[in-house]
């Protein structure tokens, strides 16, 4: 009994010895210290990422509503302008989506007290606005356009405006300060998991490597994450300001080009039932590039039926080239993307690429395709509404000449 106690008392009672016993409960114990010390981060990773996704949801959502405001108001315009009901197009459809844009951001922003009082500032301002442009728009139908320019002149549509204009770039700055933050916490996440992974190498090799793979993984998703975001930004930053179509085809293609590795592109707007060359980056002059194309063309008619970008590989002789003083050279690899609004392709864009296209180059085009297409769209209603503003001009100096050639005339009969 003696010699039996001692035995089970050198097992430490669990069939070991009391060393190994211990090293074992240090292991496990170290161990469920690694498992909440990776829960934590896990935690953090994802409740971060939620926190950058939301805020990219935010700064994109409250972008349309300005741009839902701003289609409203150019709608207006060229209605008081011409008179004609079709102008109004862009303000019916604008002011269709403006609280539905509202809500989705209020879904967004429901924690946030500080944002939330901008949001009820933002909503008390646009909806003085569209009580200006349904006012304006009204008087000019019951009292004509002389009375409707009166109370356009009163600036109280302009200092709405400003007010939406201000509001969106509070809302917008600090979802960029709170994403800007999350990254960092994100940062910090990943060198506690790195260092948590190292020192779990130590008892387990094969754990190790498995969560270094999850850390791999994770991190190439943010990083696409991040990379597909900052596309976002930066494409928003090149179409904005009124540009004609030609100078924002050129400014698309030159950032695409730039950002994702291309060495040529154009662009295509749809004219009609055809689509018309509108801009080129990166192609000699003189190049045999077509003017326009049918629906139903080649890889164009694919793109358009589906809707998606699509690659080609290894291409043969007669595609768009690239070049400088020291000689051409055509592209191995060319993409081919809609830009899509409502529904509508707006403009079809090629570029082309020494290297393979990536998937998460396609994913990036099928993002852009919403920003491209709307400020084409946004571009060549400031188009029409320009050549409409000099008609009229032109048309006011006529008038001006044939009145003073009529006092003209009865000056000389007296």
């Amino acid at each position: 009994m003696h010699r039996k106690s001692a035995a089970l008392d050198k097992l430490g009672g669990l069939g070991l010895e009391k060393s190994l016993a211990f090293g074992l409960l240090a292991a496990v114990v170290f161990f469920v210290i690694s498992a909440a010390v990776a829960v934590y981060t896990t935690q953090t990773l994802r409740t971060s990422n939620e926190s950058v996704v939301k805020t990219h949801q935010v700064i994109v959502s409250i972008d349309l509503l300005l741009s839902d405001v701003q289609d409203a108001e150019t709608g207006q315009r060229g209605y008081l302008l011409t008179g004609n009901e079709q102008y109004l197009q862009p303000y019916q459809r604008a002011v269709a989506q403006i609280q539905a844009r509202l809500a989705r951001v209020e879904s967004l922003i429901t924690r946030d007290t500080a944002q939330s009082y901008r949001l009820e500032d933002l909503r008390n301002s646009v909806s003085s606005k569209l009580s200006e442009l349904e006012e304006t728009i009204r008087t000019y139908r019951t009292s004509g356009p002389a009375a409707a320019l009166s109370l356009v002149n009163t600036n109280r549509g302009k200092f709405d405006m400003d007010a939406i204009r201000t509001l969106v770039s509070e809302i917008r700055n600090a979802e960029t300060d709170v994403r800007t933050q999350r990254v960092a916490e994100m940062n910090r996440a990943y060198v506690v998991a790195f260092a948590t992974s190292l020192l779990s190498g130590f008892l387990g090799i094969a754990l190790t490597l498995v969560i270094g793979g999850l850390m791999r993984r994770a991190t190439l998703a943010r990083k696409n994450e991040q990379w597909q975001q900052e596309a976002q930004v930066g494409l928003g930053s090149v179409v904005m300001g009124e540009q004609s179509t030609q100078e924002l085809g050129q400014n698309i293609l030159r950032f695409l080009t730039s950002y994702l590795g291309a060495v040529a592109g154009s662009l295509y707007v749809r004219d009609g039932s055809r689509y018309a060359l509108t801009a080129i980056h990166g192609v000699p002059t003189g190049a045999a590039i077509p003017e326009r194309f049918e629906e139903s063309d080649s890889l164009f008619g694919h793109v358009l039926q589906d809707h998606r970008p699509v690659t080609v590989g290894e291409l043969p002789d007669g595609y768009i080239s690239f070049g400088s003083s020291l000689g051409q050279h055509k592209p191995r690899y060319l993409t081919l993307a809609p830009a899509m609004v409502d529904g509508e392709v707006k403009a079809v864009f090629e570029l082309g690429f020494l290297h393979p296209v990536g998937d998460h180059v396609l994913a990036l085009l099928e993002r852009s395709s919403n920003t491209i297409a709307a400020a084409i769209r946004s571009a060549e209603f400031r188009t029409q509404l320009r050549t409409l503003l000099h008609e009229t001009q032109r048309q006011t100096e006529e008038l001006q000449v044939q009145g003073e050639e009529l006092r003209v005339s009865n000056e000389e009969l007296e």
